[in-house]
């Protein structure tokens, strides 16, 4: 797996942590309706747009952030999942704050 490292806005890399996509077991009635009807050829198709837009939907959890990039042909970042990606990054470092939780580097 490749890790691109970004530059954020305070100065701190950003790495790739975890990447990954959805599982295909979540078509499986889709596709066994598919599979049951697929001497109408339709299904075939119906079946083949289901698996790409599974497949093509990246789901990205950075140092900084969680990222949702989708698309078939054109890929997009869905604008409202990094605006929730913000927020949940707000509500963690206040909650560490609230804490007291401090990261510790020992060498």
């Amino acid at each position: 797996m490749k890790v691109s490292v970004s530059e954020t806005s305070a100065g701190v890399a950003e790495e790739i942590v975890w990447r990954g996509t959805s599982s295909q077991w979540k078509n499986f009635g889709v596709y066994v309706l598919c599979g049951l009807f697929c001497w109408l050829v339709v299904p075939i198709f119906f079946a083949l747009v289901y698996y790409l837009q599974t497949r093509c939907k990246v789901f990205e959890l950075t140092t900084q952030r969680l990222k949702i990039t989708s698309g078939v042909f054109t890929k997009v970042t869905v604008p409202s999942s990094v605006g929730f990606a913000d927020k949940l990054r707000l509500q963690v470092e206040i909650i560490r704050q609230q804490k007291r939780v401090r990261e510790v580097d020992i060498e």
